[in-house]
């Protein structure tokens, strides 16, 4: 590649460590590798902090969408006239707010699907008593 009349050697990463190590910079290519390896780190942990915050997210606004549908049932017809199972569910999530589907199913002693089936089944009542 050439650039301004010159040539530019164009090297990825693993290519100029490889280089360096060619040419008996034994150093300067530790050295390079160290800065790639810390960069790779800080970049997964970014990574991992953006998908744990995206999780919390989607966690906090399905809590809220699922309590407000367990208000509107509350107020309209009672929880008390819920089978068992959604009357479970509806007053485990009043009570843990924060809890993931997970600790939910735990509490329930369910698996998580269970528990996001009847979670759903609250929420679709709630929209047949606003929309009749």
């Amino acid at each position: 590649m050439t650039r301004k009349d010159r040539v530019i050697v164009y090297l990825k990463g693993e290519e100029v460590a490889g280089f360096l190590a060619l040419v008996g910079a034994n150093a300067p290519a530790l050295a390079f590798e160290n800065v790639r390896a810390e960069r790779d780190f800080r970049n997964y942990v970014n990574r991992t902090n953006n998908c744990d915050t995206a999780n919390i997210g989607k966690t906090v606004n399905a809590s809220t969408l699922q309590r407000q549908a367990i208000e509107i049932i509350e107020e309209r017809m009672g929880l008390d006239r819920l089978p068992a199972p959604l009357y479970e569910a509806a007053t485990l999530r009043m009570n843990h707010p924060e809890a993931t589907l997970q600790e939910l199913a735990e509490m329930a002693e369910i698996g998580k699907s269970g528990m996001n089936h009847r979670l759903e089944r609250l929420i679709r009542i709630a929209r047949e008593i606003q929309h009749g």
